[in-house]
């Protein structure tokens, strides 16, 4: 089945949203939503992730974070892994408590922020959960509107001065702007583009050109704009074809190790394995027999002296990429 490819780079911001199993509880009692919380928070310190806003429902979460590192799959692989594991201890339960992959959003200019974090405020009213934002105790609602924040790790402060820097003011402006749009919002993913990307023209031209390197293809005026996605059919094996391809080399070649002999095309395509699909590293390492960081990282160094190198990097991903 085809799968998507993660966009993920560093300082990348994201609305991520993530459901239970047949759309059934993640959430059955205060002690879930506090650990989900405490997972969370630990996961923003491990992975050095900036959240700016989250809500917890019944039955699915939304977060609005960024990183600084293009870590955001093993981020949110852990922190759902961590918590499921003690979901399933806690309910006597086994198998997957979330359902699928997190859906994650890649979000523009901070002119876009503020809303954001104003529509996943308001997820609880608009479901009928809380009268108003403040009276939901799950979200970080209050972290922007009260001077003592319940939770120190959330950033709410850097959307804030985006008004201004009186944080008294711009706190109880917020307050004043949610109490106004409730259950009158114009939603912010309105403006989504092309399934994945929430930001302007000149930002989605930005993540094709630099992010993804490349133009995008030419394509019928027929098809729905829901197919331009970033997809991936078997990712390795995508991967090692298209790398052979513009090695010269066999497949074979490709995942066969030999010990004190440099082999470029094989570390080229542990290199974007790494960057450009959610694999971990323990599984690209496991598949080519060693450590897929340290052929990355040797790649990183050998292309950015090298723009002939670069640019067969660039053909490569191009070749697998679809917008």
């Amino acid at each position: 089945m085809a799968r998507r490819l993660r966009i993920q780079y560093p300082g990348a911001a994201y609305h991520v949203m993530s459901r239970g199993v047949l759309r059934g509880d993640v959430f059955s009692s205060d002690e879930d939503y506090a650990r989900f919380l405490s997972c969370l928070a630990r996961a923003q310190e491990k992975f050095r992730l900036d959240v700016f806003a989250f809500v917890l429902m019944s039955n699915h979460y939304h977060l609005f974070l960024r990183t600084r590192e293009a870590n955001l799959s093993r981020a949110l692989q852990w922190l759902q892994t961590a918590y499921s594991i003690y979901y399933n201890r806690r309910h006597g339960r086994s198998g997957h408590v979330f359902e699928g992959r997190f859906k994650a959003i890649i979000v523009g200019e901070e002119s876009y922020w503020i809303g954001l974090t104003m529509y996943i405020h308001l997820n609880p009213v608009r479901a009928g959960m809380a009268p108003d934002a403040g009276d939901y105790r799950w979200s970080s609602y209050r972290d922007y509107v009260e001077e003592q924040k319940p939770h120190e790790w959330v950033k709410s402060e850097q959307i804030l001065r985006a008004g201004g820097d009186d944080l008294a003011r711009q706190r109880a402006a917020y307050r004043e702007s949610v109490l106004a749009r409730s259950g009158r919002e114009r939603t912010v993913l309105d403006d989504l583009k092309h399934g994945l990307i929430l930001g302007s023209e000149k930002f989605v031209r930005w993540i094709r050109d630099r992010i993804m390197g490349r133009k995008p293809p030419a394509r019928a005026k027929s098809e729905p704009a829901a197919k331009k996605r970033i997809r991936a059919e078997d990712a390795r094996g995508l991967v090692m074809k298209a790398v052979a391809r513009e090695f010269g080399v066999t497949k074979v070649s490709l995942a066969t190790r030999k010990r004190a002999v440099v082999n470029i095309a094989r570390d080229v395509a542990m290199h974007i394995l790494k960057t450009h699909t959610s694999l971990t590293n323990k599984r690209i390492g496991s598949a080519f027999g060693v450590v897929s960081d340290a052929a990355s990282v040797r790649v990183e160094k050998l292309a950015a002296g090298d723009p002939s190198l670069k640019a067969r990097i660039d053909r490569v991903a191009d070749s697998i990429l679809e917008v």
